[in-house]
């Protein structure tokens, strides 16, 4: 006789990775001093960070994130980059937002992570919304560590200008 223990839903590594890259990219933002909302359904977006200057008046527009997290971290034969398999249609839809969307890899073994800015990618790869397949990989470069200092060049991509020194 069964239970009904197998029918349940269960919490895999795969879950508790995905909470812990989110957690760790917000950790960051707040410690850039600026603030980051969870989207609460996840259509390929998971934060929406909103920026400040330096008197604390909050900026114009936003910066889209998505996070993906791995256990397998495994950089390119170069060690440059770090391969990242996404979803076609949630890069079209990257592709067509007006503002600035940021892929984040977490390495959870590491708990580091490292970001692209997806529109300029595709640009400077000629990737554009009529990409074919199920899946396309970027390459997420290990030269853009994600940590509180990104915080200031990712204002600065909101607001579409150079970033912004600290004493701002």
């Amino acid at each position: 006789m069964s239970d009904g223990l197998h029918a349940r839903k269960r919490r895999t590594r795969e879950h508790v990775i995905a909470d812990l890259g989110v957690n760790f990219v917000e950790r960051q933002i707040l410690l850039a001093g600026f603030v980051a909302e969870r989207e609460r359904f996840d259509y390929g977006i998971d934060l929406v960070l909103k920026t400040f200057d330096a008197a604390g008046v909050i900026d114009p527009g936003r910066v889209l994130i998505q996070v993906k997290a791995t256990d397998h971290f495994a950089p390119n034969a170069d060690n440059t980059a770090v391969p990242v398999r996404v979803d076609v249609g949630a890069l079209k839809g990257w592709l067509l937002e007006q503002s600035p969307v940021i892929l984040v890899l977490y390495d959870a073994r590491a708990e580091r992570a490292y970001w692209m800015h997806v529109q300029e990618y595709a640009e400077t790869r000629d990737l554009d919304t009529d990409v074919a397949g199920e899946t396309v990989t970027l390459l997420v470069p290990l030269a853009s560590e994600f940590a509180p200092a990104t915080g200031t060049q990712l204002r600065a991509l909101n607001l579409c200008e150079t970033p912004l020194s600290d004493e701002e």
